[in-house]
């Protein structure tokens, strides 16, 4: 063990403050989280991590492994360098794993979510083929609504196209 340094708190909450001349940098351990930031103890300004490995971004209570909360009007980004694919992957390869973005107006059930689903087994890199799906949720039921194929065939109101365009249900035109 290289430990430089020991701390130990007679309590819950155990700090230090790293500071120079114009920034304050804490370091903490509360209740069965480390922080670190701009606040001393578990804060929603600090990035916190729980003892179960979930970390926290703008909450001092992650509930799952990447929890991000950002609560200004502000936008989030993700940003990768240019000629870069910023990646919501699976780790499962099998034909039928899919990898889903999912997009609530208020809570954690969807609204809105884009699918790519494993038509072909992913670790074998001459197939490699997936399929593009967008689900929307009406009256509480949710229903893939567009659906594209690895032949490009595309399906509007179906998630099996036979040919380059299929659209179920009713379809209006004007000039």
């Amino acid at each position: 063990n290289n430990t430089a340094g020991y701390f130990k708190s007679s309590n819950n909450k155990a700090v230090i403050l790293v500071s120079d001349d114009d920034t304050n940098t804490y370091v903490s351990a509360e209740n069965s989280t480390s922080s670190i930031g701009v606040n001393p103890g578990r804060h929603a300004s600090n990035l916190n991590i729980t003892s179960t490995g979930a970390v926290g971004i703008g909450t001092a209570s992650p509930s799952t492994k990447l929890h991000v909360i950002h609560s200004s009007s502000e936008p989030v980004f993700i940003d990768a360098p240019s000629s870069t694919t910023a990646f919501i992957r699976s780790t499962t390869t099998a034909v039928g794993n899919s990898a889903k973005l999912g997009f609530a107006p208020s809570n954690s059930v969807a609204g809105v979510t884009l699918t790519a689903t494993a038509t072909e087994d992913f670790s074998d890199s001459t197939k490699r083929s997936a399929s593009f799906t967008i689900g929307t949720r009406n009256n509480g039921n949710f229903a893939d609504q567009f659906h594209i194929t690895p032949a490009g065939l595309t399906g509007i109101g179906t998630t099996s196209p036979d040919v380059r365009l299929v659209v179920h249900g009713a379809l209006r035109s004007t000039v």
